[in-house]
């Protein structure tokens, strides 16, 4: 995108968030038109650790609107097509293209401020400091001196419509209260992050992510420590999410869960894609099944992975 078309008046910057229009990806109930091009994707993306061939021509789209899954045998390569869609791990080969726009020379600040937000196989916090301030961090991180157009969009998003001035001290409060209820923290703001559980510390790090305003987001095992109650209610949230228009990565070891809100679903192994389809598609394929689903499917909910 070229500088001058980032640009807004003065005026602009300080517009009431009651007052923005929507998005336009928040006016696809229930997922984006027949034909629009995927939010995020990975094209022939390859990746080679000296010896250790990671990812062979990998390639995956993730679509606004809806939740798609990618699953595969510990070591499969998840992670590091996670960090290749993020910038945190540059491909020997293959692209990736952000709404159009191909990304793969940008770094993980670049994307996040262009909308991608992202949590961690391991937890990724600052633990000295308190819960509010850690989803303040993300909120302000995407913020330039031009425009607080990703805040707004997040504070809209999880209800705080009437939150003051960007910038002002109302407005972050309000802000970061609305993602911490939105992710089931009420009440935690003043609470130090390394004094949580690590289910709820996978929560913070979930509303540090959504802090951004994003529009796209990956989460990598966000269940790992989560009871059955509380992966239930994060299933719900990811739902919510997409029917407002996000488009969301999800990588889980939760078989149940991703059945329940995956619209698709990319299965890997030794960092080749082996299947592709629906949850059920996935689920009945024989492939997946001897690959993974038979040897991982008694361990389903216990979080472990690898890259």
């Amino acid at each position: 995108m070229p500088p001058e078309a980032m640009w807004m008046p003065p005026e602009a910057m300080w517009m009431p968030p009651e007052a923005m229009p929507m998005p336009s990806e928040a006016l696809w109930w229930g997922g984006p038109p027949s034909g629009c091009p995927p939010a995020l994707a990975a094209r022939h993306v390859s990746v080679r650790f000296g010896g250790v061939q990671a990812l062979h021509d990998v390639s995956l789209e993730v679509q606004a609107g809806q939740v798609t899954g990618l699953i595969g045998p510990n070591g499969a390569g998840k992670t590091t097509l996670f960090d290749v869609m993020t910038g945190l791990q540059r491909p020997d080969s293959g692209q990736v293209v952000l709404d159009g726009r191909d990304v793969t020379g940008l770094g993980p600040h670049r994307r996040a401020r262009l909308g991608v937000g992202r949590t961690f196989q391991r937890l990724e916090l600052f633990w000295s400091l308190s819960v509010a301030d850690n989803v303040r961090v993300g909120a302000e991180s995407s913020v330039q001196w031009w425009g607080w157009d990703s805040v707004r969009r997040s504070v809209r998003r999880f209800g705080a419509n009437r939150a003051g001035d960007p910038g002002s001290l109302a407005f972050g409060a309000a802000a970061v209260n609305a993602l911490l209820d939105r992710v089931g923290l009420t009440g935690f703001g003043d609470a130090r992050t390394d004094a949580l559980s690590t289910g709820s510390a996978r929560r913070v790090e979930l509303a540090r992510a959504l802090a951004i305003g994003p529009s796209v987001l990956l989460l990598d095992e966000p269940c790992s420590g989560l009871d059955d109650a509380e992966s239930s209610a994060l299933g719900d949230l990811l739902t919510d999410l997409a029917r407002d228009g996000m488009a969301v990565l999800l990588v889980e070891h939760d078989m149940d869960l991703l059945m329940r809100v995956c619209d698709n679903v990319t299965v890997i192994d030794a960092g080749t894609v082996i299947g592709r389809g629906t949850a059920t598609e996935v689920r009945d394929d024989s492939a997946v099944q001897a690959a993974y689903l038979g040897v991982a499917a008694g361990a389903a909910r216990s979080g472990g992975g690898g890259r």
